[in-house]
């Protein structure tokens, strides 16, 4: 499987870069590409599971559609210490170990 993959230089939210990597082509096994999505499918599952929470906290109903906005994305991943030490830690991957 060939991945070409081109990102825009600006930084994006919590300074990952808008696509979070840099200089990433070559090939990628199976087995890796499987292992990826199973990791981004567990951390999509947990941060919309925190969010549902956040949402319905500032909600004044507990039934009913829920709107979630960005401020509540941005409260879910600060006020998680696994999630805001996962972004530390691809921040700091991202910057080459610089912090």
């Amino acid at each position: 499987m060939q991945i070409a993959l081109k990102c825009p230089k600006r930084k994006g939210v919590w300074g990952l870069g808008s696509c979070g990597i840099s200089n990433l082509h070559g090939t990628v096994k199976k087995e890796a590409a499987v292992f990826s999505t199973a990791v981004l499918e567990y951390v999509s599952a947990e941060i919309l599971e925190l969010l549902v929470n956040v949402a319905r906290n500032r909600s004044n109903s507990q039934a009913g559609a829920l709107k979630v906005t960005l401020a509540d994305i941005m409260e879910t991943i600060e006020t998680d210490h696994e999630m805001k030490d996962l972004i530390a830690r691809i921040n700091e991957i991202n910057s080459g170990g610089e912090k």
